[in-house]
């Protein structure tokens, strides 16, 4: 079975030569705004100047590449390579990190926003607004947790009882503030309705509260 591309965030400016799936080879300057790091077969998104918008660029495809910032001429097959240096150098790998370390407690927020089949935007900004606080990385990284948040895998019942075990397991004081958390996501949008209400009373009684 085949890996799923992992997308990570990335920035830099970058002139193409790039052969399309009909075989016309073209130059195009693009900046990269997302890559897949897992896959030598994989591709990034970036906005390409030509076109005016956001676009998919497969890395088979690249025959030519020039860093702009540096004015360097990179070997293609780098390409991939040379993204994940500057990722590993980017102050949104932190975030990152952390939001991996936090997914149980994650898991727990999204389900409860989710349980009554509706992700509110108000819900989402809620749990991000979390991950910038408790990262202590600052406002500026609001949007970034936000773009998370809105692409984050729902959970099921089956993740949601084992993020709760996972917690009890590794963060036993962080309980009482991931339930508060929990029902502040449940009144983000205002309502709450009466899957939150049962789920909550079920995070409340699992975490022995």
């Amino acid at each position: 079975m085949k890996d799923k591309p992992v997308l990570l965030p990335v920035g830099g400016s970058f002139e193409i030569e790039y052969v399309n799936t009909e075989g016309i080879q073209s130059r195009r300057v693009i900046d990269v705004r997302k890559f897949v790091a897992n896959l030598s077969d994989g591709y990034v998104q970036a906005f390409c100047h030509e076109r005016k918008m956001v676009r998919t660029f497969k890395y088979q495809s690249i025959m030519g590449l020039v860093d702009l910032e540096t004015g360097e001429v990179v070997e293609p097959s780098l390409f991939r390579r040379r993204l994940q240096e500057r990722y590993e150098e980017a102050p949104e790998r932190q975030m990152d990190f952390f939001i991996r370390e936090m997914k149980p407690i994650v898991d727990v927020l999204v389900y409860i926003a989710y349980c009554d089949g509706r992700y509110a935007p108000s819900e989402q900004r809620y749990i991000a607004q979390w991950l910038t606080d408790k990262s202590e990385m600052g406002d500026d990284f609001l949007a970034y947790s936000l773009g998370v948040m809105k692409s984050w895998a729902v959970p099921d019942s089956m993740d949601f009882s084992f993020a709760i075990r996972a917690i009890n397991q590794r963060f036993p004081e962080w309980r009482e503030a991931v339930l508060e958390y929990a029902r502040g996501v449940a009144k983000a949008d205002r309502k709450v309705t009466a899957e939150e209400t049962d789920h909550l009373a079920k995070l409340e009684r699992l975490f022995g509260i």
